[in-house]
């Protein structure tokens, strides 16, 4: 039967049926009739609405002949005579009949009769029809209160790919779509950029594989934003077909995605079930679709505004570092991380002015180590042209370091993808903080100059008696820990279970066959233990390094903190692949203390791990927003003072970079071989 009002009324409630049955006994004792049946027919075939005095509602019945219904009345209960019956329209090519037949040899219908059938018939229609209506309204107030429901779901969402996600989803669910998808333009608005999908298994979108960029019937809505509705996609000529492993689809409804005359993207829906989309459909989906662009809007502009109030504080936190430190080596790492974070590029390096050349005096992100040290002219462009065709990137965007009217340096911001007009801006905010620093930097340069050998004579001095003093102390602890830990696990824990295993075999002999088997059975789960305990004392290294190798382990450790609501990104593109397996242990291990120091103790909402090695370097910086704390006050922690023991041990260095609300950085120079 088809889907909406007719299937309604060919298939009524419990209390319709009870009153169809009502109706139909009226209709038999004025008709003087045995049995009556009523029949509703339309385009998929008639079925029966209801019968006295059985009860048949709901068989179907391929538009009966006579003798299709007369063996129907027998079925109902009548006794096989002469025929009778009418028919009404109910609308919309749905039809009423009503039949009936009475005993044998009862005198045939007579025109009093006919006109009681007819009238039955007509207030019969009259009543299906109103069910119909009635069905029809509750089925559309059901339907606003979802799309309300909807467009209130929608803005409450705060990210924008949890809002894409719940735009598809509410679609496919107000719309009783099998498939939902919302494809986003790129920046050209001639392709998609993203597309979220939902009635799809994540087993389903690896077998189609890549994502549409816009061709076929997508394209078309790309190129002429107005609804767009099929019965069947492939009877349309500018359906592309489906790519291997793509479900088939049957019926299509595509609708654009706008505010204020501008497009974001497309909103797509397949195989309704019960039968095609329909115009009120269309209308359904037009309006969620307004209501989604409000909502990415109301996200987007969430969004500026969050990133907005990021960039002040990035901002004010480099302003306070330039009023009080003169050192440009502590500050240009600062600057550096922040301004990779908040315009998105995947490497920031600041060069500072060497003659009639520039040269990166530090760089963070993909391509630092590489950066780092080199050279460029003195002129920006000239310097983002030279840089494009070193690194290969296809995006490199330059701000001048301008100090008395003079070029003292340049900000470069290397990217795979365009910069915005407001990470444009943010670079040259930051130029002008760097340029500042500049300035103070050169106006005490000589007085610091004077003061360094002295100083650097007692630093060294102090350092090395530091230095020899924090490894005899982590040294120390490590082996008096293992120590500890060995004596435990072979006198205590490893006695008590040789013993139990000992008494176990000496009540073997005393027992029945049944205790006896239990006591093997102990033995073999006593033995199993003490192998346990002997592996973890010997386990040195960390097993998922081993097991998983090192990016997948940072990646995990990474995924841990996440669960704790802390946002943590990886960036490991530039770690080397032919690191050897105790360089790889000590960079877990780094990783693996920063990212539980940074739960347990730091209070912030983000941190990031990012590793770059170049020419037989490695650098390794685990950094986070939360409180920080003072680099110069004593600890009894044995984490990180453990950490630097190795790193030192393998000839690398280790930097914390803190101060009490500032965050703190974690940073590894190691060389490779």
């Amino acid at each position: 039967m088809a889907d909406g009002h007719h299937g309604a009324a060919a298939t009524p409630s419990p209390a319709d049926r009870h009153i169809d049955a009502e109706l139909l006994r009226v209709v038999a004792e004025v008709a003087h009739l045995d049995a009556v049946v009523l029949l509703v027919t339309d385009a998929a075939g008639s079925a029966v609405r209801g019968s006295w005095p059985a009860d048949r509602a709901g068989r179907e019945a391929d538009l009966p002949g006579p003798d299709e219904l007369a063996a129907l009345l027998a079925e109902v209960g009548g006794a096989g005579g002469p025929l009778v019956g009418a028919r009404a329209a109910v609308d919309d090519g749905v039809e009423v009949g009503l039949h009936g037949t009475s005993r044998p040899g009862a005198a045939p219908p007579d025109e009093a009769t006919a006109r009681a059938m007819e009238a039955f018939a007509g207030l019969l229609a009259s009543r299906i029809g109103l069910d119909a209506a009635r069905r029809r309204a509750e089925d559309a107030r059901a339907r606003m209160a979802s799309l309300v429901d909807a467009g209130l779901s929608l803005g409450r969402e705060l990210a924008l790919d949890d809002l894409l996600t719940r735009i598809v989803q509410s679609a496919r669910v107000v719309l009783g779509a099998r498939y939902a998808a919302l494809g986003v333009l790129d920046a050209s608005g001639t392709e998609l950029a993203r597309f979220v999908t939902a009635g799809l298994t994540e087993e389903e979108r690896e077998a189609i594989g890549p994502l549409p960029r816009g061709r076929g019937l997508l394209g078309v809505l790309i190129r002429d934003a107005r609804p767009l509705r099929l019965e069947r996609i492939a009877d349309d000529p500018r359906s592309s077909g489906f790519p291997s492993n793509h479900p088939p689809m049957q019926s299509f409804l595509g609708v654009p995605v706008a505010l204020r005359g501008q497009a974001f993207g497309n909103l797509y829906l397949t195989d309704k079930a019960g039968g095609p989309f329909t115009e009120e459909d269309e209308q359904i989906a037009m309006t969620l679709a307004a209501q989604a662009a409000v909502a990415v809007d109301n996200v987007r502009r969430y969004e500026s505004e969050r990133r907005r109030a990021d960039e002040i504080e990035s901002v004010t936190e480099v302003a306070r570092a330039i009023l009080t430190t003169l050192d440009v080596d502590a500050l240009l790492p600062l600057v550096a991380r922040r301004a990779r974070r908040l315009t998105g590029a995947d490497t920031i390096g600041v060069a500072v002015r060497d003659g009639d050349e520039l040269v990166f005096r530090y760089a963070h992100g993909i391509d630092a180590l590489g950066l780092e040290g080199s050279r460029g002219p003195l002129a920006v462009e000239d310097l983002a042209a030279a840089l494009r065709a070193t690194l290969g990137a296809p995006v490199v965007a330059a701000s001048e370091l301008e100090v008395d009217g003079r070029t003292a340096g340049a900000l470069v911001a290397v990217s795979w993808q365009p910069f915005d007009a407001g990470a444009r801006r943010l670079l040259d905010a930051f130029s002008s903080q760097v340029a500042v620093a500049l300035a103070n930097a050169r106006r005490v340069a000589s007085e610091r100059d004077q003061l360094r050998e002295t100083a650097r004579r007692e630093t060294e001095a102090t350092a090395a008696r530091a230095s020899a003093e924090g490894l005899r102390r982590a040294v120390s602890a490590q082996e008096a820990e293992r120590a500890r830990i060995a004596r435990e696990l072979h006198d205590e824990s490893g006695q008590v279970l040789t013993a139990l295993a000992v008494h176990l075999k000496a009540l073997e002999d005393d027992v029945g066959p049944e205790a006896r088997e239990r006591i093997v059975e102990m033995r073999r789960q006593l033995t199993g233990a003490s192998a346990s305990l002997r592996e973890l004392a010997t386990r040195l290294r960390p097993a998922a390094v081993e097991e998983h190798g090192l990016e997948d382990a940072i990646a995990e450790q990474a995924a841990r903190l996440r669960r704790t609501g802390v946002q943590v990104d990886v960036d490991t593109r530039g770690l080397g692949d032919h690191l050897s397996g105790e360089i790889q242990t000590v960079l877990f291990r780094v990783v693996q203390e920063s990212l539980t120091n940074i739960a347990r103790h730091s209070g912030a909402a983000r941190a990031s791990v990012v590793i770059t090695a170049s020419g037989g370097r490695l650098r390794l910086v685990v950094e986070d927003d939360g409180c920080g704390f003072d680099t110069q006050e004593p600890t009894s922690r044995l984490g990180l003072a453990g950490i630097r023991e190795r790193i030192e041990l393998l000839g690398g260095g280790l930097r914390i970079e803190s101060s009490p609300g500032a965050g703190t950085a974690v940073v590894v120079d190691l060389e490779t071989p």
